[in-house]
């Protein structure tokens, strides 16, 4: 895939990682790396970076917040691809368009609108 054009950065979202000793969920980010092009479509990096670490305590998990070692990897990741121009196509996989972009009108709408038909 060719990025040469593209925005390339990182991002995150939230996962569960889960349950704390008094049994509430535990939510963490997750961070992901994306390619962006003019129009809006969006190619997701295949490989995540959990910005906690589980570790498993006498008591129950520990959640430890590593997300200062997370940021430097992606940046430095970002910097690569960013040099490199071109990427292997299997390392990423087809993200959701970039909200109100041409790709959001052409397709991203109809596809948010199916997603809360089935959600609903």
């Amino acid at each position: 895939m060719n990025i040469a054009d593209m925005q390339v950065y990182w991002a995150s979202d939230l996962k569960d990682f889960g349950r704390t000793e008094d049994g509430t969920p535990f939510i963490g980010e997750v961070f992901f790396v994306e390619a962006e092009n003019k129009r809006g479509d969006r190619w997701r990096l295949k490989h995540y970076f959990p910005g906690v670490k589980v570790v498993q305590g006498e008591e129950g998990p520990i959640f430890q917040d590593v997300r200062a070692e997370v940021y430097p990897k992606l940046d430095r990741l970002v910097d690569s691809i960013k040099r490199v121009k071109n990427v292997a196509d299997d390392q990423w996989s087809v993200a959701r368009c970039a909200y109100g972009s041409a790709a959001y009108l052409d397709y991203g709408m109809a596809e948010e609108l199916a997603l809360e038909k089935m959600e609903g």
